[in-house]
């Protein structure tokens, strides 16, 4: 299966559309509004300026590409809000849900007994295909018993 360069160059040719039009809007927002002399010497040049004319005619005033590029600015700025809201109050499941703690998909070891638990899967590592059950986790790291911490292994 051979790999097409289409979005290669599709991905070139934007890259390279939207840095021309950067470069565009800056020239012509710097360009001053008095392009014309006053002595014109030609008239070669006052064809040039004429065209020149023409086309500045035609673009939109300057101050509606500044108005445009914050519109859009603000308009990124509140879409990545909006998502980021999204994404915290819908998408986020609550705390008290035990999907937090475990999905679906695991497999708990299950062991008879406690002492069974601790061991076969306390003190070594898992098989990383067991989930150990949490409660016993908690457990055993946080309980003792008669002054005695559980987390040292029994030899």
């Amino acid at each position: 299966m051979t790999k097409s360069p289409h979005r290669e160059y599709a991905g070139f040719f934007q890259f390279l559309a939207s840095t021309a039009g950067l470069i565009f809007i800056l020239i012509w927002s710097i360009i001053p509004t008095s392009y014309e002399s006053e002595n014109p010497s030609d008239e070669s040049s006052n064809c040039l300026r004429s065209v020149l004319h023409t086309l500045l005619d035609l673009l939109p005033q300057r101050h509606w590409i500044v108005t445009i590029e914050c519109i859009v600015l603000m308009g990124m700025l509140a879409i990545y809000l909006g998502i980021l809201t999204y994404n915290e109050d819908v998408l986020t499941v609550p705390l008290h849900d035990i999907s937090t703690i475990t999905d679906r998909k695991a497999k708990l070891a299950k062991p008879n007994t406690y002492e069974e638990f601790i061991k076969k899967y306390a003190f070594s590592e898992t098989s990383g295909v067991l989930d150990l059950p949490v409660t016993d986790v908690c457990k055993m790291l946080y309980e003792t018993t008669n002054g005695k911490d559980l987390q040292n292994p029994p030899n």
